[in-house]
């Protein structure tokens, strides 16, 4: 299957990073995004990102939502960074990955609207 294309941008004047994400997304347990992600962000010295699903979908299933705290601990991913997600809709899955996340400390939001998104994660 095709990986989706992503596109990472740094918003200087709003200081996060931008990774708009293009065509279908299925999570996997064992991702490499995560390094690609800690190394766009360390290279920018940035602790928020914003994930934009509007030009594609999200898909992961119950067990790789629940280990992905471990992965992004593993590939050491702060707990301090803030992290928004922009989706089309917000599915029962999205909710279950939003929540396992918090539950592990970190600082992530589920959003239907790109702009109440940029304003969580600036404020």
């Amino acid at each position: 299957m095709k990986e989706p294309t992503r596109l990472y941008d740094y918003i200087r004047d709003k200081d996060y990073v931008h990774i708009k994400v293009i065509g279908l997304n299925r999570a996997k347990p064992d991702s490499h995004r995560y390094g690609e992600l800690v190394e766009f962000l360390n290279k920018n010295n940035c602790k928020k990102c914003l994930f934009d699903y509007r030009k594609g979908l999200f898909k992961i299933d119950v067990w790789t939502a629940y280990n992905r705290p471990r992965l992004a601990k593993e590939f050491d991913i702060p707990r301090d960074i803030k992290i928004a997600a922009v989706y089309q809709e917000i599915t029962e899955d999205i909710t279950f990955n939003e929540t396992v996340f918090r539950n592990q400390g970190y600082r992530v939001k589920a959003f239907t609207d790109f702009e109440k998104a940029v304003d969580w994660l600036t404020t």
